[in-house]
């Protein structure tokens, strides 16, 4: 279809810098970690790692008993 429409130009100067931007934040992405630590935490280090996480990290909790 966009052989056919004669106002479409893959080349135009706004298409090469958009995907210049895209691809610049694609990769921005990509390179941000997406997992962080597995750690052990005591009942007193719970308040700091768990209650005062960042609003945008996921905290996972596994509880456990030592048999």
């Amino acid at each position: 279809m966009a052989e056919d429409d004669l106002d479409f130009d893959d080349e135009d100067d706004f298409m090469k810098e958009y995907k210049a931007k895209r691809m610049a934040q694609m990769k921005e992405s990509a390179a941000k970690p997406k997992f962080g630590d597995v750690i052990e935490i005591t009942k007193q280090d719970w308040e700091y790692h768990v209650t005062r996480a960042p609003t945008d990290v996921w905290v996972i909790v596994l509880l456990y008993q030592n048999q």
